[in-house]
């Protein structure tokens, strides 16, 4: 296939670097994408105390065989998210992914809580991923019921909400605010390697990470 770059800063540019320079990367941190290193992930403690919160609830859940939900975004992030989290806790149990955890698909582009409320409400604890900060009066629906809602979001939210456990980097001190929900649910995973597993499973997605950024806009 015959092409030419336009728009070229510069006359040595490659294709990538024509890519990247076109979606806004400016020339000088060009080389900062191509060639990066672990020197650029953020701490997961940069999400707030959220993530703790949000662990501790999981690993009770698990210990308590509690039924969970976890509705999947019908695109390239949400999909990736939740392949990520589902996979990574198949290796933590097997059996408990295989027998007590149900995901679900929106029927087109819906997002969140609002179109699976009503199913939400027949299980125990309810995991968002890349989506639901700011579905407010579905998360006091969930808690006065008693189910706790844990969403790792990206999207912008007015406020963090009093009912649910939020892990967004919007709602954050997270510096970078361009990352995807699969980041944040990596983030998240990272996180329960270190406290709550003790073990180094989110290692093995960085594909999957890789998909869901790559895919972002």
């Amino acid at each position: 296939m015959k092409y030419k770059l336009i728009n070229k800063p510069n006359d040595k540019f490659s294709t990538i670097e024509q890519i990247l320079f076109n979606r806004g990367i400016s020339e000088k941190d060009i080389p900062a994408y191509l060639h990066t290193s672990d020197d650029v992930i953020n701490s997961y403690s940069l999400l707030g105390d959220n993530i703790r919160i949000a662990a501790e609830v999981l690993k009770a859940a698990i210990d308590d065989n509690a039924t969970m939900f976890v509705p999947i975004d019908s695109d390239y992030d949400g999909y990736s998210s939740a392949a990520l989290f589902l996979n990574y806790l198949y290796n933590i149990s097997p059996e408990y992914v295989e027998n007590k955890i149900t995901w679900w698909h929106h029927e087109g582009k819906q997002h969140g809580l609002k179109d699976c409320i009503d199913l939400a409400k027949t299980f125990n604890i309810v995991v968002c991923l890349d989506a639901a900060s700011n579905d407010y009066e579905e998360h006091k629906i969930l808690r006065e019921m008693g189910i706790p809602v844990i969403c790792c979001d990206h999207h912008e939210a007015e406020k963090i909400s009093e009912d649910a456990i939020i892990i967004n980097n919007q709602l954050s001190d997270y510096p970078n605010k361009s990352f995807s929900g699969v980041g944040i649910t990596w983030q998240f995973c990272r996180y329960l390697d270190d406290y709550i597993f003790h073990t180094n499973h989110a290692e093995k997605y960085y594909d999957l990470v890789a998909i869901g950024l790559g895919r972002l806009g």
